[in-house]
């Protein structure tokens, strides 16, 4: 009998931000999610503008405007104008995006309106989340039987 070992060459993992779209009114607040600790920047892209700008870091006091909650990690624009309309993008330490949000400020807005749409890969849920954690269990499985034979 012949003995064939198979090695893994690589791995490729594709990981997409969280992006939303949100209608609010002028006067209202928009909760942005950080989602993570190592969340350290939230850059604004105007409707209007090319030009993306800083608009909080991590460790930034809180101002009139802009306010990080103390224990979750979210940030609040508070009493939104039509000059708030645009793109925000949450980033990372490395600049990769976490989270785009997409705001658009309208005057007509109800409470009825107010809407949030998963552009892409929504939340998985249920039987997603048992396969993700089934693949990553899989995966793990396999890098150690890896390393276990490369050592041998």
């Amino acid at each position: 009998s012949i003995k064939t070992r198979v090695f893994i060459q690589s791995v490729k993992f594709t990981v997409f931000d969280h992006k939303v779209l949100q209608s609010k009114g002028p006067g209202e607040d928009l909760v942005l999610d950080l989602y993570t600790r190592h969340s350290l920047r939230v850059v604004f892209l105007g409707r209007n503008s090319s030009v993306w700008s800083d608009l909080w870091m991590r460790g930034d006091a809180n101002s009139e405007r802009l306010q990080k909650h103390p224990l979750n990690e979210q940030l609040t624009i508070m009493n939104l104008k039509s000059s708030d309309e645009g793109t925000y993008k949450v980033l990372d330490e490395h600049g990769l995006a976490v989270s785009t949000v997409q705001l658009s400020v309208e005057e007509n807005s109800t409470a009825l309106k107010h809407h949030q749409i998963h552009l892409e890969n929504p939340v998985p849920t249920g039987d997603a989340v048992k396969s993700s954690s089934s693949v990553l269990l899989i995966l793990s499985v396999l890098v150690m039987s890896f390393q276990i034979l490369h050592l041998l």
